[in-house]
């Protein structure tokens, strides 16, 4: 494999060397990346060659009419000294047309996307999607569209077969400040692997509506009103347990070595039901990179048995995963640590399975080494098992009403009211639910320098039957303040307080205080100190924490950056003795002495239950106009001993300005902590055109 490698590395890169025009392509794009990785894992060899190719074609055929042509080609091979080696091929054909109508908007995707694993088992998925719509906005526009995706074995179509097929149509109309709308759709899906097969059809009226009071307009109504009917047919093509999806409201990020405190950043990117393209930021899964905290807000306590974490390209399966539950996103209960847990290959996705749980929040946290370097997360799936129960038809009707009413009385005095209602029924069931929502702000502003916000909320959800019944009531303050050029600030409090049942469940109290300032030109401080407790009444816990955190940012020179970081925080468990401390700090360089040299290094320090120290360091140096060289250490202390180092070299040697070659040599070093050695040499070659 080492002459072939070398032969077409020779030969693309002598023709890459003409750098043929442009135009001369068009309508032709697309790039080429072959790459061959040599590692050694604990003496264990392991030879890797990677190719993709991606080709795209796009031509006018007409003033109104657009054609897109793709080929996607990617081949990944990986040969062990220790076993049989795995390999996986993909194959993505896909075109896509469009016509500019002056009545309509017209669109047309297909693709045939063809994956092969090392067991030489194949599976194709298929999609195709119709779209069109009408352009006149004299008139109601008017939406159609058509999509059907199926996937399967070829040689054994009933071992694994997915199909969903879906219709909507729906209408829009606005005037005078409203807008009408209606939907329909139509979702048919089989699924062998899940044992499920189902019918969906959903209709949806829709109004919304603004309006404003008086010659001044001091006083403004909005509203929406809605009304959903949904009838679903399920039949179980095989006896047991079935797996369903469960919607989430929130995707989860964080990474933190101490998982069972501290919430969860939200990211998008999880829940947007895109499995191929990673989320932004990027979660790295690959290497040495543990901690990783993937959660999801369901929006209520929801049966949960399974996630499904997706990436971007195989991983390796020597990850291990937690799962934490939680009820308020701040503390976190371990749930099982060890869960059932398999990489698919076929479709790029961890499957983690658990005996369910019924919980609002969920997370898994990643640890072990990942054989595969750069790893991205695309999306994360929360579901729950069902027992089997042949056919059964589920008819449900939910309508919902939201309203404001927003007044200002004056330059500094204003106030708004938000009501919402929501009543679900479920024909032939006792799981009706009626969600009632009351919220008021009043917000003052005496002054430039000074602001004040109060908020009051109420939530209450009823149920039938054994449904529990749930109340919230929120009081929250806010005070923003300027008292002089340089420096701002806000003071804020809250408290949450949960009842289940007609029984108190929880209390939460919280208060911060942030300041910032500006010292001098390109010096900026900020200070911010903040305490909570969380009483869960039902477990009979309370967690009590508080912190200090200040901050240093400094550009007093253009080619200069500085930043440091200090935080101390202290946490009490009733239930528990002892004080948990938690202690970090952060320094940071960025530092360009060249237009040609930069470099960027930080340290930080955290000491918890253990004592630990992060050093890493980035330097990128442009040797000659056409030669790129980049480097990065990183070690992890803990408690005196170097549990992780890695170290790499990236080298790119620019041909022309479509390609170039790269050369990628890194060792990743987990010995302290118990964990392997892992060296690797990467090279490989791109151009695009």
């Amino acid at each position: 494999m080492n002459r072939i490698l070398a032969g077409i590395l020779v030969i693309l890169a002598l023709c890459a060397r003409h750098d043929a025009q442009a135009s001369a392509f068009s309508p032709f794009g697309g790039f080429v990346d072959l790459a061959r990785v040599q590692s050694e894992i604990d003496a264990r060899k392991q030879d890797t060659f990677r190719q993709e190719f991606n080709g795209t074609f796009r031509k006018s055929l007409a003033p109104r009419l657009d054609l897109d042509l793709g080929l996607r080609y990617y081949r990944f091979d990986q040969d062990l000294d220790l076993t049989l080696g795995t390999y996986r091929e993909e194959i993505l054909p896909s075109g896509n047309l469009r016509w500019r109508n002056p009545l309509f908007l017209f669109g047309a995707t297909g693709s045939r996307r063809r994956v092969t694993t090392s067991n030489d088992a194949a599976i194709v998925t298929r999609d195709l999607q119709f779209q069109a719509q009408s352009v006149d906005t004299n008139l109601p526009l008017v939406r159609l569209s058509y999509g059907d995706q199926h996937t399967f074995y070829p040689d054994q179509p009933e071992a694994q077969n997915i199909r969903n097929r879906r219709f909507q149509a729906g209408a829009d109309y606005g005037r005078n400040g409203s807008t009408y709308s209606y939907q329909f759709s139509r979702l048919a899906s089989e699924n062998v692997i899940s044992g499920l097969s189902s019918v969906n059809r959903r209709h949806t009226l829709r109004w919304s509506g603004q309006r404003g009071s008086g010659a001044d307009g001091r006083l403004t109504l909005t509203g929406s009103l809605s009304s959903q009917y949904q009838d679903q047919n399920d039949e179980v093509l095989s006896g047991g347990v079935v797996l369903e999806r469960t919607p989430a409201t929130a995707g989860l990020y964080a990474r933190d070595d101490g998982p069972d405190l501290d919430p969860l950043d939200e990211v998008s990117g999880l829940i947007d039901g895109n499995t191929t393209d990673a989320t932004d930021p990027a979660i790295d899964i690959g290497g040495g990179n543990i901690d990783i905290n993937l959660g999801l807000d369901l929006g209520a306590p929801l049966p949960v048995g399974a996630i499904y974490v997706y990436t971007d390209r195989p991983s390796g399966d020597q990850v291990t995963w937690q799962v934490y539950i939680s009820e308020d996103n701040l503390t976190w209960e371990l749930w099982t640590s060890f869960p059932g847990q398999v990489f698919n290959p076929a479709l790029n996705r961890y499957e983690i399975t658990f005996s369910a749980v019924d919980r609002r929040y969920i997370k898994v946290v990643n640890a072990g080494l990942n054989q595969i370097a750069e790893i991205f997360v695309t999306e994360v799936d929360a579901l729950r098992q069902r027992a089997a129960m042949g056919h059964q038809r589920r008819i449900s009707a939910i309508n919902l009403f939201d309203g404001r009413a927003a007044y200002r009385f004056s330059e500094r005095w204003e106030s708004s009211l938000d009501a919402s209602l929501q009543h679900s029924e479920i024909m032939g069931t006792e799981g009706d639910r009626t969600r009632t929502g009351l919220g008021w702000r009043l917000g003052f502003t005496p002054s430039a320098v000074l602001a004040h916000n109060l908020r009051l909320e109420y939530s209450d959800q009823q149920g039938n039957g054994d449904e529990a019944t749930q109340q919230e009531v929120s009081l929250g303050y806010t005070m923003i303040f300027k008292p002089a050029p340089g420096w701002w600030g806000a003071l804020s409090a809250s408290q949450r307080n949960s009842d289940l049942n007609g029984a108190a469940s929880r209390d939460i109290r919280s208060a911060s205080l942030d300041n910032n300032l500006a010292l001098l030109p390109g010096l900026d401080a900020r200070l911010s100190q903040g305490l909570s407790r969380s009483n869960d009444l039902l477990v009979d816990r309370i967690v009590d924490s508080w912190f200090n955190q200040a901050g240093l940012e400094s550009s007093l020179r253009r080619n200069l950056q500085l930043s440091l970081l200090a935080r101390y925080q202290e946490s009490t468990t009733a239930s528990e003795p002892g004080i948990r401390l938690r202690r970090t700090g952060t320094a940071g360089v960025d530092w360009r002495p060249g237009s040609n040299l930069s470099m960027r290094m930080s340290i930080q320090g955290v000491s918890e239950r253990s004592e630990s120290v992060i050093r890493d360091i980035l330097l990128g140096w442009n040797v000659l106009p056409s030669l790129k060289l980049s480097g990065q250490a990183y070690d992890l202390r803990t408690d005196g001993v170097v549990t992780s180092r890695r170290w790499s070299l990236n080298l790119n040697l620019d041909l022309n300005r479509r390609s170039y070659l790269y050369l990628r040599i890194a060792q990743v070093d987990l010995t302290g902590g118990g964990g392997a050695k892992t060296v690797s040499i990467q090279q490989g070659f791109r151009a695009t055109f």
